[in-house]
This record gives structure tokens, C-alpha cells and sequence, in this order.
């Protein structure tokens, strides 16, 4: 039987992989989660070298992952999203509505 958590990782799983092509980054949707997350960084301040150390990688490795020039897995962008404190589906919006006073 699966826990609630489970599930949910396992449909935002799901959802993602529909929505993007974790594999080859040149897909539209996968750039506008990217440029969300590389947006939202920015906006809370958080340098790569912090969210490389969050992350358990290299900052070179963050930079390739946050440019799209290496893949997006699904536990490392549930990962990023709980640093970036917003919902995995936020993220995947297309053009994120950013509350710069919840920031």
C-alpha cells in the first residue's frame, strides 16, 4: 500500500513527465521550469553554491542542471522545489506569477 506521500510524488511524477521531456532539454515547457527556477533563485537570493550544497552536487553540476544541459530528474526537481519553498506545480507553470512580499 503506498503512503499519501508516495502517491503524491508518484502524480507530480507522472504529471511531470507529461508535461516535459526530462530527457532532451530543448522542449519549451522544460525551459520555463527551468527559467522558473533559475527566476525563483534569484529572487530568494540563494546562489548556485547554495543550492548545489543543498542539493548534494557541484556547483558546476547545479549550473549544467539549472541551464538544461544536464537532465532534470524528478527527485532532484522535488527537491529544488521544497528549497524554493513552492509547489511542484507552480514550477511547471508556464510563466510563473511571482509574489515578490511572500518572498
Amino acid at each position: 500500500m503506498l503512503t499519501s506521500g508516495a502517491v503524491t510524488k508518484e502524480y507530480y511524477s507522472r504529471k511531470l513527465q507529461r508535461a516535459m521531456n526530462i530527457e532532451h532539454n530543448k522542449d519549451l515547457r522544460t525551459r520555463s521550469v527551468l527559467e522558473n527556477i533559475h527566476s525563483l533563485r534569484r529572487m530568494r537570493e540563494y546562489s548556485q553554491d547554495f543550492m548545489a550544497y543543498k542539493l548534494g552536487i557541484s556547483q558546476n553540476a547545479y549550473s549544467k542542471l539549472e541551464s538544461g544541459k544536464s537532465p532534470l530528474t524528478i527527485d532532484r526537481f522535488f527537491k529544488i522545489a521544497e528549497l524554493l519553498n513552492i509547489s511542484p506545480l507552480q514550477l511547471m507553470e508556464e510563466r510563473i506569477q511571482l509574489n515578490l512580499t511572500a518572498l
